[in-house]
């Protein structure tokens, strides 16, 4: 007998014996770390493709700016929100205003407060006081107007229609 057919005959039992019990350990262990990696990757991938999360203002910052307001002496606001876009809206409803000139007061000493609550140290990149008057209709609302604060230093009335 050649040492090929030699060869051939070894390698035909080898393949002919089931593995030992060492080898098929390893072959799971193998396979259930493979399968880790493949869920960790998909999650991965996943978790990128969603949308970051809506920014909220915390329940400390909620509570710093009510406290500015009411130390101020003003009314507590309808409704803070922090939108997508980092832009802190409090609305305030003024069912009778005086004139167009006191509207444009009332935003801008509630803006010039809602920024000094928090100085330096904002959740928010631009700010927004909305001036609302209730209607009959708890659905509608009539918009009086809006002060706005982007950048710099001004802040921008804007009359409601």
């Amino acid at each position: 007998m050649s040492a090929e057919d030699k060869r051939a005959r070894k390698d035909k039992q080898k393949r002919k014996q089931p593995p030992s019990g060492k080898s098929k350990a390893i072959q799971i262990a193998i396979a259930v770390v493979g399968l880790i990696v493949l869920v960790g990757a998909v999650r991965t991938v996943w978790n990128n493709m969603l949308p970051p999360p809506p920014p909220t203002l915390t329940e400390a910052q909620t509570k710093t700016l009510n406290d500015a307001i009411e130390t101020k002496g003003y009314m507590a606001p309808y409704s803070v929100e922090l939108d997508a876009n980092r832009q802190l809206i409090v609305t305030f409803i003024l069912d009778e205003p005086k004139s167009p000139t006191y509207l444009k007061g009332f935003a801008m000493a509630r803006m010039a407060t809602v920024r000094e609550a928090f100085a330096k140290k904002s959740p928010a990149k631009s700010y927004r006081v909305n001036i609302k008057a209730s209607a009959m209709d708890p659905q509608m609302m009539i918009r009086w107007g809006h002060a706005i604060y982007d950048k710099g230093d001004s802040v921008q009335w804007i009359i409601g229609k």
